[in-house]
């Protein structure tokens, strides 16, 4: 009767344990985030544009580029409830990419159809500048751009890869998707006004006005530009 009890008290237990963690590292990755986000403002005030999500011509990412405005605590790279691999990116013989927890918004939706195929009118807060960038490389994204910086995507939870790593950028594409085993379904999403709020995974992705045009600097939704999916 007493082990009977006990095993009833501990199923009651659990549960009201394991969502007690849960929200812990929920408030752990939005305080994560929001000294990110500080980070991100101050880099945006000191050079009037945003960095790349990938600066393949020096070697750094997006966090590498916004490093000394967090003072390189790289704890905060890393969301407590993120338990997946580590995604790497190599440069020469070098790995560059030590991240995994967090994505850069980038492309913003054109991600839906140029994902690291970065033209002029990149719509996130900046894309990819290549190994040789050329005469006329692509130019960052100009803190004037961002119409709505309230409304605007900046870093969030990471994605997978069919490969089962992670990205350095969020995106819609097909292909990549957002990780359901962390924060109940849900993604931690800082935006570039610096608040962060929970959204629930289908919604961040969902191809509805009101949410895809969080993803875009002009605050638009592009969907009629969107290629349908097969």
């Amino acid at each position: 009767m007493v082990l009977a009890i006990i095993g009833l008290l501990a199923a009651m237990l659990l549960p009201a344990l394991g969502r007690a963690k849960a929200a812990a590292q929920s408030a752990a990755c939005k305080s994560n985030l929001r000294q990110l986000g500080i980070a991100l403002t101050l880099y945006a005030d000191e050079y009037a544009h945003y960095p790349y999500g990938a600066d393949f011509h020096r070697g750094r990412l997006w966090y590498d580029s916004i490093e000394a405005f967090y003072g390189g605590a790289e704890k905060l790279l890393d969301c407590p409830s993120y338990k997946g691999p580590k995604g790497y990116i190599w440069q020469g013989n070098i790995i560059f990419y030590r991240g995994g927890s967090y994505g850069y918004n980038g492309f913003g939706s054109r991600s839906r159809t140029h994902l690291y195929f970065t033209t002029a009118d990149v719509l996130g807060l900046g894309g990819d500048l290549p190994h040789d960038p050329g005469p006329n490389p692509l130019q960052p994204v100009r803190v004037s751009r961002v119409r709505v910086p309230s409304d605007m995507i900046a870093i969030a939870d990471s994605m997978r890869t069919p490969w089962q790593t992670t990205t350095y950028l969020l995106t819609i594409a097909d292909g990549l998707a957002t990780d359901d085993q962390r924060h109940n379904h849900g993604s931690n999403v800082l935006f570039c006004d610096g608040h962060v709020e929970l959204i629930d995974n289908d919604t961040l992705v969902a191809p509805v006005e009101e949410h895809r045009r969080r993803w875009n600097n002009d605050h638009r939704s592009h969907l009629e530009e969107e290629q349908p999916r097969r």
